[in-house]
């Protein structure tokens, strides 16, 4: 039987004793995780995701290469390389072999990024080991506006309006570790942490973040709104239209007031839509600036995020200046 037991107070490792309770064969963990790894060829592997909304430049990622490369000064490395792939909005895509190469030409493309995939593989002889473990580290770097700049163009021919915003929860950086040994695989893991802890976020206003949640409402707010205040102003003047009844006045009367707040009904509906769609479009601005490119396409989409939230209060002001000439023309139609 193999048993696992506490060390000793000053020993910060546990044992794995092999046979039954009476034997003194024991290892460390990092001795049977090396042997587990020989046995099987596998190792385990941990993965972290972050949304965070940032804007990337080339300093943050020689930054990030920096300080998983000191980290690795503790160990007794054996070989390490690493490859930098760019991927660019038309699709197209280059794989760069050190950081200087990728500060070089990562800027010269006259594409915006669209993702940047970051390998390293390291052979590692820890300490009671002889054989090299190999680690493997991924890191996914993400645009969010390339990519939800895409979406909107295959989207624009389409009737129904996406909530872009929804996306402001989906990944921007993407962390895996390969390991064999948890304890390195977690040294690795927590210099990615404090690397993306470390970037300065991009927020969307709070009032903004509140309005857009409800956007999905705004037809049914718009119609139903403009539809009472119809009926309303039909109720003023109902009585007064109805002081002496004949059959053609109360015929004309009921044609009149159904296509009045049938025609503000479908108003409402319209203008509502129309201001759900352009709050849809209030995301939060996060892309990789590599280039001049990168930076226009996000300037282009913050352009777009402060039109549309132009627009939708356009149509929310809209609406209420229809339902007070909706009250000047039911006067109007209903005096005649």
């Amino acid at each position: 039987m193999t048993v696992i037991v506490q060390g000793k107070e000053d020993d910060c490792e546990n044992q794995i004793i092999l046979g039954d309770e009476t034997s003194q064969q024991a290892i460390s963990f990092k001795m049977a995780q090396a042997f587990y790894s020989e046995i099987t060829g596998k190792s385990e592997k941990i993965t972290e995701k972050f949304t965070k909304s940032f804007i990337l430049n080339i300093e943050d990622v020689e930054q990030l290469h920096k300080r998983i490369i000191q980290s690795t000064t503790q160990y007794n490395v054996a070989s390490a390389n690493v490859s930098f792939s760019v991927a660019y909005q038309n699709d197209s895509s280059e794989r760069l072999s050190s950081i200087d190469r990728l500060k070089v030409h990562a800027g010269t493309k006259g594409l915006p990024v669209e993702e940047i995939d970051i390998s390293y593989n390291f052979l590692i002889i820890l300490p009671g080991t002889k054989k090299p473990q190999e680690y493997r580290i991924n890191i996914q770097l993400v645009s969010r506006v390339v990519k939800l700049e895409k979406l909107k163009e295959q989207m624009a021919d389409m009737s129904i309006s996406l909530p872009l915003w929804h996306f402001d929860s989906e990944l921007t950086c993407r962390a895996s570790v390969d390991f064999i040994d948890i304890t390195v695989a977690n040294s690795f893991m927590s210099v990615i942490k404090d690397w993306n802890n470390g970037l300065e976020e991009v927020t969307t206003n709070i009032l903004l973040k509140k309005i857009r949640s409800v956007a999905k409402y705004m037809p049914s707010v718009f119609q139903y709104g403009l539809l009472v205040a119809g009926v309303f102003y039909t109720l003023i003047h109902m009585e007064e239209y109805f002081t002496v009844i004949k059959p053609e006045a109360t015929a004309k009367f009921v044609l009149i007031a159904y296509l009045f707040n049938f025609i503000i009904w479908k108003a409402g509906r319209a203008m509502g839509r129309k201001s759900e769609s352009h709050l849809n479009q209030l995301y939060d601005i996060s892309y990789i600036n590599f280039s001049g490119a990168d930076k226009n396409l996000a300037q282009s989409s913050s352009v777009s995020k402060r039109n549309s939230t132009l627009l939708s209060a356009f149509y929310l002001v809209g609406t209420i200046v229809v339902g007070v000439i909706s009250s000047s023309l039911a006067a109007m139609l209903f005096k005649t």
